[in-house]
C-alpha cells in the first residue's frame, strides 16, 4: 500500500535502509537547528493567528503546511525508522516516484 500524502493520515514506517549515519555530527546539529526555527516560526504564526477572515486563515494553514512539511522531510531524512520517507515523499506524495527517474541529480 502506498504511503498517504499530507492530511490524508499517517502511513505505516519504512525502514532505513541505510547502513550507518547519513550525516555527521555537525551536518545533524545544524538540522536540527532548522527543525528548531522552523517549529519555533509556526508556533508563532499560530499563536499570533486570531482572525476569522477565510483568506487570511487559509493562508496560514497553508503557510503552516509547507513549515510541517519541510521539518517533517529533515527529521525523516535522519530518522532510524522514517515515518513518511524522504524529502520526496514529503513534498509531492508517493506517486512522484511511479514518474520515473530523474534526468540528473545537481
Amino acid at each position: 500500500m502506498a504511503s498517504k500524502i499530507i492530511g490524508q493520515g499517517t502511513a505505516a514506517p519504512i525502514p532505513n535502509t541505510q547502513k550507518g549515519p547519513l550525516h555527521n555530527s555537525a551536518q545533524l546539529r545544524a538540522v536540527m537547528e532548522q527543525i528548531a526555527h522552523q517549529a519555533s516560526a509556526l508556533r508563532d504564526l499560530l499563536v499570533q493567528t486570531s482572525s476569522t477572515d477565510e483568506v487570511q486563515m487559509a493562508a496560514v494553514i497553508n503557510a503552516s503546511i509547507y513549515i510541517v512539511t519541510s521539518i517533517g522531510a529533515m527529521a525523516d531524512e535522519n530518522a532510524a525508522h522514517p515515518v513518511l520517507g524522504d524529502a520526496d515523499e514529503w513534498l509531492f506524495g508517493s506517486a512522484f516516484a511511479d514518474l520515473g527517474k530523474e534526468v540528473r541529480h545537481v
